[in-house]
């Protein structure tokens, strides 16, 4: 199984030649300032040949700050429900205290067996 695992921006990505089962954004809830730059080269990795078939799970990250986005905004402005194709889910979560991320797993190791 192949799953490929974005940090950050979701960027500095190296696509090795393999079909993809899964892709993982990890979004800082709170980096508004390159939100459309995250976008743009979301859409751009998921347009690649070899991420056709795979599930995109977005990590909302960091929703403890003040200011964070929350999963609807992030939805909006990463452009998710655009993506018809594509199965997707995002989730909040807190790296720092664990929340959500067991959702977020769970839901990915669903979604691969189901692919599988």
């Amino acid at each position: 199984m192949n799953d490929f695992f974005l940090q950050g921006l979701c960027g500095d990505s190296c696509i090795q030649k393999h079909q993809f089962h899964s892709v993982g954004c990890w979004r800082s809830s709170n980096d508004r300032d390159r939100v459309v730059e995250a976008r743009d080269e979301l859409h751009r990795m998921l347009n690649e040949d070899e991420l056709r078939y795979a599930v995109l799970l977005v990590f909302a990250n960091k929703q403890d700050l003040p200011n964070a986005m929350n999963a609807a905004e992030i939805t909006d402005k990463l452009g998710l429900h655009s993506l018809r194709q594509r199965h997707w889910y995002i989730q909040s979560t807190c790296a720092t205290t664990g929340e959500g991320l067991y959702e977020d797993l769970d839901w990915l190791s669903n979604n691969i067996a189901n692919k599988a």
